[in-house]
Protein backbone atom coordinates (compact mmCIF):
# COMPACT_ATOMS: atom_id res chain seq x y z
CA UNK A 1 0.00 0.00 0.00
CA UNK A 2 1.52 3.19 -1.50
CA UNK A 3 2.02 6.02 1.58
CA UNK A 4 1.58 8.68 -0.77
CA UNK A 5 -1.56 9.21 -2.77
CA UNK A 6 -2.18 12.05 -5.61
CA UNK A 7 -5.84 12.50 -5.79
CA UNK A 8 -7.48 14.06 -8.90
CA UNK A 9 -9.69 13.84 -11.70
CA UNK A 10 -10.40 14.82 -15.46
CA UNK A 11 -7.64 15.65 -17.50
CA UNK A 12 -5.03 16.10 -14.67
CA UNK A 13 -5.06 12.69 -14.53
CA UNK A 14 -2.72 12.57 -17.23
CA UNK A 15 -0.54 14.99 -15.53
CA UNK A 16 -0.27 12.76 -12.24
CA UNK A 17 0.15 9.49 -14.24
CA UNK A 18 3.15 11.66 -16.02
CA UNK A 19 4.46 12.93 -12.12
CA UNK A 20 4.90 9.33 -11.26
CA UNK A 21 6.75 8.42 -13.99
CA UNK A 22 9.04 11.39 -12.83
CA UNK A 23 9.12 10.52 -9.39
CA UNK A 24 12.40 8.39 -9.72
CA UNK A 25 10.99 6.44 -12.37
CA UNK A 26 7.85 5.21 -10.76
CA UNK A 27 10.09 4.05 -7.33
CA UNK A 28 8.87 6.47 -5.09
CA UNK A 29 5.58 4.95 -2.86
CA UNK A 30 2.84 7.16 -4.56
CA UNK A 31 -0.43 6.06 -6.16
CA UNK A 32 -3.25 8.44 -7.77
CA UNK A 33 -7.02 8.09 -6.70
CA UNK A 34 -8.80 9.26 -9.91
CA UNK A 35 -12.49 10.37 -9.55
CA UNK A 36 -14.65 9.15 -12.53
CA UNK A 37 -17.51 10.89 -10.18
CA UNK A 38 -17.05 14.26 -8.20
CA UNK A 39 -20.72 14.67 -7.15
CA UNK A 40 -21.38 13.10 -5.06
CA UNK A 41 -17.48 11.79 -4.21
CA UNK A 42 -17.01 8.30 -4.17
CA UNK A 43 -17.15 6.59 -0.76
CA UNK A 44 -14.00 4.24 -2.02
CA UNK A 45 -11.82 6.97 -2.86
CA UNK A 46 -12.07 8.26 0.48
CA UNK A 47 -11.23 4.69 2.02
CA UNK A 48 -8.16 4.54 -0.49
CA UNK A 49 -6.48 7.59 0.67
CA UNK A 50 -7.33 7.14 4.49
CA UNK A 51 -4.27 4.73 4.60
CA UNK A 52 -2.17 7.14 3.59
CA UNK A 53 0.23 9.67 5.07
CA UNK A 54 0.00 12.41 2.33
CA UNK A 55 -2.38 13.03 0.55
CA UNK A 56 -2.22 15.41 -2.75
CA UNK A 57 -5.53 16.98 -4.37
CA UNK A 58 -4.57 18.43 -7.28
CA UNK A 59 -8.10 20.73 -9.59
CA UNK A 60 -8.16 23.12 -11.75
CA UNK A 61 -11.27 24.17 -10.10
CA UNK A 62 -11.31 27.04 -7.58
CA UNK A 63 -9.58 26.16 -4.18
CA UNK A 64 -12.69 27.41 -1.86
CA UNK A 65 -15.77 25.36 -2.35
CA UNK A 66 -14.27 22.73 -4.48
CA UNK A 67 -13.81 19.26 -5.08
CA UNK A 68 -10.77 18.75 -3.14
CA UNK A 69 -11.71 21.04 -0.48
CA UNK A 70 -14.93 18.63 -0.13
CA UNK A 71 -12.51 15.83 -0.29
CA UNK A 72 -10.59 17.12 2.48
CA UNK A 73 -13.36 17.08 4.92
CA UNK A 74 -14.73 13.91 4.21
CA UNK A 75 -11.45 12.46 5.19
CA UNK A 76 -11.21 14.58 8.22
CA UNK A 77 -14.73 13.15 9.02
CA UNK A 78 -13.80 9.65 8.92
CA UNK A 79 -10.70 10.43 10.96
CA UNK A 80 -7.61 10.86 8.74
CA UNK A 81 -4.26 11.74 10.46
CA UNK A 82 -2.55 12.15 7.87
CA UNK A 83 -1.02 15.11 5.93
CA UNK A 84 -3.34 17.27 2.80
CA UNK A 85 -1.86 18.91 0.47
CA UNK A 86 -5.00 21.03 -2.06
CA UNK A 87 -3.35 22.72 -5.01
CA UNK A 88 -6.04 24.32 -6.54
CA UNK A 89 -6.73 27.71 -7.99
CA UNK A 90 -7.12 30.52 -5.34
CA UNK A 91 -10.10 32.86 -5.33
CA UNK A 92 -8.57 34.77 -8.22
CA UNK A 93 -9.55 35.89 -11.90
CA UNK A 94 -6.99 33.69 -13.93
CA UNK A 95 -5.54 34.94 -16.71
CA UNK A 96 -5.70 34.35 -20.38
CA UNK A 97 -2.67 31.99 -21.23
CA UNK A 98 -2.03 28.63 -22.47
CA UNK A 99 -2.81 25.79 -20.98
CA UNK A 100 0.67 24.85 -20.30
CA UNK A 101 1.32 28.14 -19.04
CA UNK A 102 -1.43 27.95 -16.30
CA UNK A 103 -0.94 24.49 -15.62
CA UNK A 104 2.50 25.79 -14.55
CA UNK A 105 2.00 28.71 -13.57
CA UNK A 106 -0.71 26.92 -10.54
CA UNK A 107 1.70 23.96 -9.89
CA UNK A 108 -0.73 21.59 -12.20
CA UNK A 109 2.01 20.15 -14.62
CA UNK A 110 3.64 16.79 -14.33
CA UNK A 111 7.14 18.02 -13.31
CA UNK A 112 5.37 21.02 -10.71
CA UNK A 113 3.37 17.87 -9.29
CA UNK A 114 6.23 15.35 -9.15
CA UNK A 115 8.48 18.51 -7.05
CA UNK A 116 5.62 18.86 -4.90
CA UNK A 117 5.53 15.12 -3.73
CA UNK A 118 9.02 14.92 -3.83
CA UNK A 119 9.53 17.69 -1.57
CA UNK A 120 6.46 17.44 1.02
CA UNK A 121 6.48 13.62 1.13
CA UNK A 122 10.32 14.01 1.87
CA UNK A 123 9.49 16.84 4.79
CA UNK A 124 6.81 14.55 6.13
CA UNK A 125 9.30 11.65 6.13
CA UNK A 126 12.02 13.83 7.90
CA UNK A 127 9.77 14.69 10.70
CA UNK A 128 8.67 11.25 11.40
CA UNK A 129 12.37 10.11 11.44
CA UNK A 130 13.07 12.98 13.72
CA UNK A 131 10.17 12.25 16.02
CA UNK A 132 11.00 8.58 16.60
CA UNK A 133 14.78 9.57 17.61
CA UNK A 134 13.37 11.29 20.02
CA UNK A 135 11.11 9.08 20.90
CA UNK A 136 13.76 6.50 21.22
CA UNK A 137 16.30 9.31 23.44
CA UNK A 138 13.77 9.54 25.77
CA UNK A 139 13.36 5.71 26.79
CA UNK A 140 16.83 5.65 27.29
CA UNK A 141 17.00 8.75 29.10
CA UNK A 142 14.05 7.16 31.33
CA UNK A 143 15.80 4.02 31.33
CA UNK A 144 18.87 5.94 33.11
CA UNK A 145 17.00 7.71 35.77
CA UNK A 146 15.37 3.99 36.37
CA UNK A 147 18.81 2.52 36.72
CA UNK A 148 20.00 5.28 39.19
CA UNK A 149 16.82 5.00 41.43
CA UNK A 150 17.31 1.16 42.09
CA UNK A 151 21.37 2.22 43.06
CA UNK A 152 20.04 4.86 45.44
CA UNK A 153 17.44 2.49 46.82
CA UNK A 154 19.94 -0.16 47.79
CA UNK A 155 22.02 2.46 49.32
CA UNK A 156 19.39 3.93 51.38
CA UNK A 157 18.24 -0.29 52.17
CA UNK A 158 22.42 -0.27 52.89
CA UNK A 159 22.31 2.28 55.10
CA UNK A 160 19.49 1.87 57.38
CA UNK A 161 20.50 -2.18 57.92
CA UNK A 162 17.22 -2.82 56.28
Amino acid sequence: NAENAIVTYGRLFFNAAEAIKLLNGGKENVKIIKLNRIKPIPEKAVEEALGCKNVFFFEEGMKGGGVGEKFGCELLLKGFGGKYKLTAVEDEFVSHASVQSLMEKYSMSAAKMAAMIEKEAAICTKQFYLQAAKAAEWEKRAEVIKENMIIILIHIIMRKGI
